[in-house]
């Protein structure tokens, strides 16, 4: 196999996928138009989860979903569009949540955030980097009954699978986080959680890989020539052209346009959300949590602590949906009241990000059927900080061709 590898998309995925490839002995370029903390590899709630085995297609959720979409703060929107893609994407998202479908995925998930949290424990010792890599947990946290049941059900699940969990009431929420006031009923404690500095992480392996000798490509992919089942070349938005050996597209929600230039069809939407972070803040939880009724992240970072929230499949715009951004950061004072938040008056400084959606919540990793020089990995919703290692790990193992860590037949791209 040749020694050369190109990389399209400067995300969490393909940096990982560039990590573990050179250390394999690849020659490694990635190409992304901006390599900049705009990405959605920056701003996320940076936490790593192997709690959160359940895909985003199950039972119950289309649902809540449908309830959501009246309420203007609701933290899931789908902007209505005549869009045959989506239609389509929704079609097969409604034929997925089923309770079959989660026992097919569920030991998956878990074991792709598992391996992944392994790898970023290998690469914080190992290469000595700065990210701020914590393992202390998660906190679901939720005000009522009826939530307190449907967490407590979902942690039963996580026991069966072999993790551990704590069901905590207010107090024992309170004692591990003595620095400030929670109000809440009560929640569950994923003690095998992590959570780590997500630009932090990304600034210090892109300056590690440029040290490794990693060529990095600031530009565009906006066409590629196909011979033979392989890719030949891409071009690139300023004129240039690279030669393929072998292709690994790893560029988000903008990863199925690409293929698309290659004739591979990929079903894919993007869930756009939010952050908002607040710097030097001394009053902040220690264990990053979940407030389970409004979907809303928090997690301490360093000196900071970081707010997300929202999930939106409206198209890919730069328009900032205040009424949503507000919501979630309202949600915050319900469950900690000694921390205040409020809408930045500085509109820069509400992050936004494109989570790539596959339509049953399992993410794409593997070679193509149809182009035999071509890796995909994209698709990982919400969890794409959580599995990259893993990503960058599988996406090496596919190219040595190596037994993988995990089995991907239930990740193929073609399915």
């Amino acid at each position: 196999m040749s020694k050369k590898v190109t990389i399209i998309g400067g995300g969490v995925n393909g940096i990982c996928s560039a990590f573990y490839l050179q250390k394999s002995g690849f020659e490694i370029e990635i190409i992304d138009p901006t390599f900049s903390d705009a990405g959605t590899s920056y701003g996320n709630a940076g936490m790593v989860v192997p709690s959160h085995f359940m895909p985003m297609a199950s039972p119950g959720i289309i649902a809540k979903g449908m309830k959501w979409m009246f309420d203007s703060s609701s933290p899931f929107y789908i902007r209505p569009r005549m869009d045959l893609r989506l239609l389509q994407w929704l079609w097969r998202f409604n034929k997925s949540c089923n309770t079959a479908h989660v026992e097919n995925s569920q030991k998956l998930i878990w074991q792709y955030n598992e391996l992944s949290k392994q790898e970023y424990k290998k690469i914080y010792k190992e290469e000595q980097l700065e990210f701020d890599f914590k393992e202390q947990g998660l906190l679901m946290l939720y005000k009522n009954e009826k939530s307190k049941n449907e967490e407590v059900e979902i942690a039963e699940h996580a026991e069966q699978l072999g993790l551990k969990v704590e069901i905590l009431d207010q107090q024992g929420v309170q004692a591990l986080n003595p620095n400030v006031e929670i109000e809440v009923l009560g929640g569950v404690y994923y003690p095998g959680d992590a959570h780590l500095y997500s630009n932090r992480f990304m600034s210090e392996m892109i300056s590690l890989l440029k040290s490794k000798g990693v060529t990095f490509i600031q530009d565009r992919v906006v066409g590629g020539v196909v011979q033979n089942n392989k890719v030949k070349e891409i071009r690139l938005d300023n004129g240039g052209i690279r030669s393929i050996d072998q292709l690994v597209v790893t560029a988000g929600t903008w990863s199925w346009k690409i293929l698309k230039q290659l004739g591979v069809k990929l079903l894919l939407e993007d869930g756009k959300g939010y952050s908002i972070t607040q710097k030097n803040i001394d009053l902040k939880p220690s264990i990053p949590s979940i407030l389970t009724d409004e979907k809303v992240a928090i997690t301490p970072m360093a000196s900071d602590l970081r707010i997300t929230g929202t999930l939106e499949i409206s198209g890919i715009s730069t328009g900032i949906n205040k009424k949503r951004v507000q919501g979630f950061l309202d949600a915050v004072p319900r469950y900690f009241p000694e921390i205040k938040t409020s809408l930045p008056a500085d509109q820069q400084q509400i992050w936004t990000g494109y989570r790539p959606l596959s339509f049953d919540g399992v993410p794409y990793v593997g070679r193509s059927s149809q182009l035999n020089n071509l890796t995909v990995a994209t698709g990982h919703g919400m969890m794409g900080m959580s599995l990259g290692p893993g990503t960058g790990k599988l996406v090496s193992e596919i190219l040595l061709g190596l037994p993988t860590s995990l089995e991907v037949e239930l990740m193929k791209i073609e399915r």
